[in-house]
């Protein structure tokens, strides 16, 4: 008499853990302010995103993101201003070094953003902050 050979069982596969979204963006509404106060980035993108964009509603008005002390979250060298492109309205995406450290509570990098005035020259229109949070 033939053994019936018992078939293969696969086993469960584990979920993985979802990761944030790659970008994080910070929108500049018409007056020129944040849509939001904070944006919170993680240098390791484990919790939050690790690369953070400014992104104008009106894209004809040019901008100026600055950034009002160093050391700055996005590496040696990389200081801003980040002006927003004339056509599109997004500043370049920035990435978070991920050899610095994370920002204790309470001290979020911050930043300004700049817009032309009647003159044509550049004024300051509303300040926000980035908290790097991991």
């Amino acid at each position: 008499m033939a053994m019936k050979k018992k078939a293969p069982t696969k086993k469960a596969a584990k979920k993985k853990a979802s990761k944030p979204a790659n970008k994080e963006e910070i929108v500049i509404d018409s007056t020129g302010a944040p849509n939001q106060q904070n944006a919170y980035v993680d240098p390791k993108g484990v919790k939050h995103p690790n690369k953070v964009y400014w992104q104008a509603v009106n894209v004809a008005t040019p901008y100026q993101i600055v950034l009002d002390s160093p050391p700055n979250p996005f590496g040696v060298g990389n200081d801003g201003p980040f002006p927003t492109d004339t056509t599109t309205g997004t500043t370049a995406t920035l990435k978070v070094d991920k050899n610095l450290p994370n920002t204790p509570a309470g001290n979020p990098w911050t930043y300004h953003i700049y817009g032309p005035n009647r003159q044509g020259k550049f004024t300051s229109l509303s300040g926000g902050g980035i908290i790097i949070d991991g």
